[in-house]
């Protein structure tokens, strides 16, 4: 899907914005049917985009990562924000560990 897009945006910085830079645009509920339907046809578990952003965000603080980067990265105003994002810390860490695993 992520190719398609490409082909028809070309290669912009945001392929999935209404911003109004690329040629058409695509919200994020609708990213995440298309990604619901790839999972299925595929037979593996869906994970929305979202839990990828926990997961990916959680990921650069177990690497070390500056929280100066990981909240430019993420696109996120405030570092309490960024610092949600954070599982790493959490009690429910295990949990989180295990549901990644399973991807």
């Amino acid at each position: 899907m992520v190719e398609e897009l490409r082909k028809i945006n070309g290669h912009k910085k945001y392929i999935l914005n209404d911003r109004g830079d690329a040629k058409i645009s695509i919200p994020p509920n609708k990213f995440n049917e298309h990604l619901r339907e790839y999972c299925e046809d595929c037979e593996i578990t869906y994970h929305s985009s979202h839990k990828f952003r926990f997961y990916g965000i959680t990921r650069m603080y177990e690497l070390g990562i500056s929280e100066d980067s990981i909240q430019y990265t993420a696109g996120h105003t405030t570092l309490e924000m960024t610092r949600h994002y954070d599982k790493s810390r959490s009690k429910n860490k295990m949990v989180c560990r295990e549901v990644m695993a399973a991807i």
